[in-house]
């Protein structure tokens, strides 16, 4: 997290704390399971990864499971980049800003999709943006119709210096990447009217919606069919070689895929981890935790890649699971 926002947002009453490898504002007051509010949230456990270059693009497209030819200014695309087996090294929604490309990843996997791409930017005439320019990132959850703001999925608008892209699903959403004073000033008109909040609810909504994040405790453990990027159109199975296709092409049309995503309600204390491992009956391994939302001080829901063959109910330690 940038360091001036950082300050902005402990002045204002919040915590930053770590969690999951990256910094993350934790509100005052924790906020109401109820995602059917107008709310701005703070979204700085991501990062935005700009490159730069003539080539920037066509790069890219050897090393993302989307197709990035598709890449236009009004239009993002979700996609992955994986490693040479296959395993998702971190999600990304990429987006088209001043025509280059920028990834939106989970901060805790900057620094080594950074040095993993970096391997092979020497072939390219394409750099890595200096990280001080970097937007600050906020969460628009049920956006007011006057501003304007992108409907359709993955669409892309300017907003106040920077960029406004849908995020996909039946709820209304919009991630900003903002200058920093537009991040302030935006965040302080939503600040008045008492809708400004961390990102709990978009948690939330992430789990319900089936948006599985990878972090550094699920970075290259999964396949993205495990993960349901096909559901999400966030990989191309026409686009030709990136890193990890043939593997990923090969699981898709021999459907050998015996371990997918599941939504699950869970109960007990404290929340299940992020990279918990879960168990069935007689304790056989059933699957991993991907994403946790709390809906209450000792309820919530999740998203877990599960065994197909092992049935609910599931346990974590003392923390039970049951399939939504």
């Amino acid at each position: 997290m940038q360091q001036p926002w950082r300050q902005f947002l402990e002045q204002r009453g919040y915590t930053i704390a770590k969690g999951l490898g990256a910094e993350r504002a934790v509100a005052p007051a924790p906020a109401a399971a109820d995602a059917a509010t107008t709310c701005c949230v703070d979204l700085n456990h991501f990062t935005a990864l700009r490159l730069v270059g003539p080539d920037a693009a066509a790069f890219l497209q050897g090393y993302l499971t989307c197709d990035v030819k598709l890449l236009q200014d009004a239009q993002a695309l979700f996609g992955a980049y994986t490693n040479i087996k296959g395993r998702v090294v971190a999600d990304t929604i990429v987006l088209l800003t001043d025509g280059q490309p920028t990834l939106l990843v989970h901060a805790s996997l900057r620094d080594g999709v950074l040095a993993s791409l970096r391997k092979y930017l020497a072939f390219s005439r394409s750099k890595f943006a200096d990280a001080t320019s970097a937007p600050i990132l906020l969460g628009i959850i049920n956006p007011p119709d006057a501003l304007a703001l992108p409907v359709q999925s993955l669409t892309v608008a300017p907003f106040r210096g920077g960029f406004a892209v849908a995020v996909p699903g039946p709820q209304r959403r919009v991630v900003l990447l903002l200058p920093l004073e537009a991040a302030t000033a935006t965040w302080l008109e939503y600040d008045a009217r008492g809708e400004t909040a961390d990102a709990s609810n978009w948690d939330l909504l992430d789990v319900r919606e089936g948006i599985a994040h990878v972090c550094t405790a699920t970075s290259e453990v999964f396949l993205p069919q495990m993960l349901d990027y096909d559901r999400l159109n966030a990989i191309s199975f026409t686009k030709g070689c990136y890193l990890g296709q043939e593997i990923v092409a090969r699981t898709q049309h021999l459907g050998r895929t015996k371990r997918h995503l599941q939504r699950l309600r869970w109960a007990g204390a404290p929340a299940p981890a992020v990279g918990a491992e879960l168990y069935g009956a007689g304790d056989v391994r059933a699957g991993t935790v991907v994403s946790v939302a709390c809906t209450g001080a000792d309820a919530g829901v999740a998203l877990a890649v599960i065994n197909d063959s092992i049935a609910a109910p599931l346990h974590a330690g003392a923390i039970k699971f049951t399939l939504q």
